[in-house]
């Protein structure tokens, strides 16, 4: 659905149409990024800017929310466009995708304040996070399969 003839990643016009608070979910456990005012950017860079005005109308036309289009600059100097959900537009939302998110990613929307201090404790404690490779090795693992990870432990 998302990929074309070539393997690049497009986004559909019809998106609206299959778009639900459990896609939304996995939307953010997979490009989103947490703000600190509190809400949630969609990390939307491999789009070009009318696909990502399509997704952008797609969340208000089936959650009512209002995004931003933010134009930031790689370091090669092209600008790609993210999608920013604000933080009033996600805490009208959070009630409904917050099932569909595993607890791993409650961070990216601003949710389990506890989460922090705990991860805080725990990488203190554990010889993991102790700068060796392990922990890099970690990183990348999550990275790379976190998506299919998360996809397994929810369904």
């Amino acid at each position: 659905m998302f990929l074309d003839e070539a393997g690049a990643k497009h986004i559909p016009t019809n998106i609206a149409e299959e778009f639900t608070h459990r896609s939304l979910a996995f939307l953010i456990m997979d490009d989103g990024q947490q703000v600190k005012r509190g809400g949630v950017t969609l990390c939307t860079d491999s789009f070009d800017l009318e696909e990502v005005n399509i997704l952008k109308e797609a969340l208000k036309l089936n959650f009512n929310l209002d995004t931003n289009i933010h134009h930031k600059k790689s370091k090669n100097g092209s600008i790609y466009e993210r999608i920013y959900i604000p933080k009033a537009g996600l805490d009208e939302i959070k009630p409904s995708i917050l099932p569909h998110i595993h607890d791993s990613m409650l961070y990216k929307i601003n949710a389990g304040i506890g989460f922090k201090q705990k991860y805080r404790r725990f990488r203190k404690q554990s010889r993991i996070w102790n700068g060796n490779w392990s922990y890099w090795y970690l990183v990348f693992f999550l990275r790379r399969y976190g998506e299919l990870l998360c996809f397994f432990i929810l369904n």
